[in-house]
């Protein structure tokens, strides 16, 4: 997925206030956490936290909180297979 050249198959989200931002690319996310204040990531149960930068990252019943100053990167199950 992250080798993948088609850039149609890449999405953003962000909040510049809350201080937020996601890159999905395939069952890849990655999820940073900028704000001052914890942020909860929307993630499935069957997301899997390939690397943390901090520990105190926790699942929640939403998805992954995240602290203040952080980033995760999440690799959903890919439903879709091969393309």
């Amino acid at each position: 997925a992250l080798t993948d050249p088609r850039l149609e198959r890449t999405g953003t989200d962000f909040d510049p206030a809350a201080g937020w931002l996601t890159v999905r690319r395939g069952p890849v996310t990655v999820a940073c956490n900028l704000g001052t204040a914890p942020w909860t990531c929307p993630a499935g149960p069957g997301a899997a936290v390939a690397a943390g930068s901090d520990p105190g990252i926790a699942r929640t019943a939403d998805g992954l909180s995240l602290p203040p100053d952080t980033v995760v990167i999440l690799a959903e199950p890919d439903m879709a297979g091969p393309a």
